[in-house]
Parts: structure tokens; sequence; C-alpha cells
């Protein structure tokens, strides 16, 4: 069974944690294209990977199983909450969920794999969900760090 996913996973969380040592407040409020925050955007990031540990260790205790949601209406009302929490908890909150999702992913069992693989109602790898909002956060944050020097 193909566990790719751990190194890609460890890999991705690194890279969070990376940005993470270096966002300012200032950072953490910028807003993204779409209407996000920096911080909404690392409290998504958050909630989809407690979201992933939580149900791959009850995968691993109880078998795999339906977990249905809606993730439209998940995503729409997620910065209505996180921007009611501090932003350097959501950014806490963001690495210690990541280290949560990725434990619980290399943990499974390779007899399940391919059940979770099939049913599709979590990924084991979390480095792609990861990898595109770190780019858009780094490209906002690259294109805002220019302009502040240019303005300030």
């Amino acid at each position: 069974m193909d566990r790719s996913y751990v190194q890609e996973n460890t890999t991705q969380r690194e890279r969070l944690r990376a940005l993470a040592a270096r966002l300012t407040d200032d950072d953490l409020a910028r807003e993204l294209p779409g209407g996000w925050t920096v911080a909404d955007t690392l409290g998504h990031l958050a909630f989809y990977d407690r979201r992933a540990a939580v149900l791959l260790e009850r995968f691993a205790a109880e078998g795999v199983f339906a977990s249905p949601y809606d993730f439209d209406t998940l995503n729409e009302i997620l910065p209505h909450l996180t921007r009611r929490i501090p932003p350097r908890a959501v950014l806490e909150e963001a690495i210690a969920a990541a280290e949560a999702a990725d434990r619980a992913a290399a943990a499974i069992s390779p007899s399940l794999i391919p059940e979770i693989a099939r049913r599709n109602e979590v990924k084991l790898s979390r480095a792609d969900h990861r990898r595109a909002h770190l780019d858009d956060v780094e490209a906002a944050l690259e294109r805002g760090w220019r302009d502040d020097r240019v303005t300030g």
C-alpha cells in the first residue's frame, strides 16, 4: 500500500509551521482574494485537519463509515467563528490540528486504506489541501510585503 502521503503530510505541516513562525498580527488580518483573512484560512485548515483526525481515529476503532457533510455551508460558516477567536489561537490550532491529522493518517492500518479511499469521506493525504491554501496565503503575503515596502 502506498503510504507516500505520510511524508507529503509532514512536508506541508512543516511548511505551515515555518509560515506560522514569521506571521505578524497584521499578516494574520490580511485579506485574501475571496474575502477570507489569513487567520480565516488557517481556521479552515484547522477545522478540516481536526475533522480528519477525529474521523481517522474513529475509522481505526470502529471501521470505515459514511460521514457526509456540506462543505460549502461549512466553509461559509467558518469565518463567523474564526473572527471571534484570537488570530494567534487560530494559528496555534492550525498547527495542532495538522499534527493530529498527520498522526492519525500515519497510524491507519494498511488494511483500511482501500476502504477509506473508496468511500472518500476523508483524505489520508492532508498535504494537497494544505498546499493549496498555503500557496494562496504565501502569494498574498508576498504581494502585501512588496506593497508595504513600496508604500511604507
